[in-house]
């Protein structure tokens, strides 16, 4: 991510090069990484915010939970001994859990695995007891019984899980929902962006596009450039903080 990042900031800014990535290469990358060659503010051109990224915190049926408010009064009677599965150091499966445990006020054992699938199969295992993963991974083994939905995040359309309440139903300001923009290098024509932002934001609105990311647990949210540019900043807040607290 952060090489295509910085293949882009150091392109021509004619609107025919263009960042589309996880929002985590601009917001959080650059705390993880002592030298990523790229500014998130400084070198790109916001265009247009694309998607939000349906997330749902998911248990294996051995810890004998049922709700959020389950899960939590476990972790509180046993600080740091229910572990949970992430993609490893860092990626957004670690850090969303990192702030729902700030959040909640508990305290969980981290286990970090070489990517996504093989934390969801240590789930589905037992290996691990609570996982943080996209919709679309999950509801196999929702559908299954293998693991139990307890909240979901990222949804401000369609819920495509009926029956899993919010997460902000118990924790208002607990939600770190993934999310997809598209950027351009800085100095890119106000005029080239709002043509692009203009047929982004049209591409999006069709219902074949909005049908697609629908299957995906994809939001579409379409927005202004200075949206973009407003959500990258509180992105990089809470991002600053959160991984320089876990060192």
């Amino acid at each position: 991510g952060s090489i295509g990042a910085d293949a882009v900031a150091k392109a021509p800014a004619d609107g025919y090069h263009l960042l589309v990535c996880a929002n985590t290469i601009l917001a959080v990358n650059p705390f993880l990484y002592a030298s990523i060659g790229y500014d998130p503010l400084r070198d790109f051109q916001p265009v247009s915010m694309l998607v939000k990224i349906g997330e749902v915190l998911v248990v294996h049926p051995s810890l004998r939970v049922k709700t959020v408010g389950d899960f939590v009064r476990l972790a509180k009677s046993r600080p740091g001994e229910i572990n949970y599965a992430s993609g490893g150091n860092g990626h957004p499966t670690h850090l969303m859990m990192e702030y729902f445990q700030r959040k909640a006020g508990i305290k969980l054992l981290h286990v970090p695995y070489k990517g996504t699938t093989p934390a969801l199969q240590a789930l589905v295992s037992g290996e691990v007891a609570a996982f943080n993963i996209g919709v679309g991974l999950a509801r196999p083994h929702i559908a299954s019984g293998k693991v139990l939905a307890l909240a979901r995040t990222g949804f401000t359309g369609r819920d495509s899980l009926p029956g899993v309440p919010a997460l902000t139903t118990f924790f208002p300001d607990a939600e770190y929902i993934p999310w997809q923009p598209t950027f351009a290098p800085k100095g890119t024509p106000a005029q080239v962006v709002a043509t692009l932002n203009a047929e982004l934001r049209k591409a999006l609105a069709t219902q074949d596009i909005g049908a697609r990311m629908a299957s995906l647990d994809l939001t579409p949210v379409a927005g202004s450039p200075g949206e973009l540019a407003q959500a990258l900043r509180a992105d990089l807040d809470v991002n600053r903080a959160l991984v320089m607290s876990l060192g």
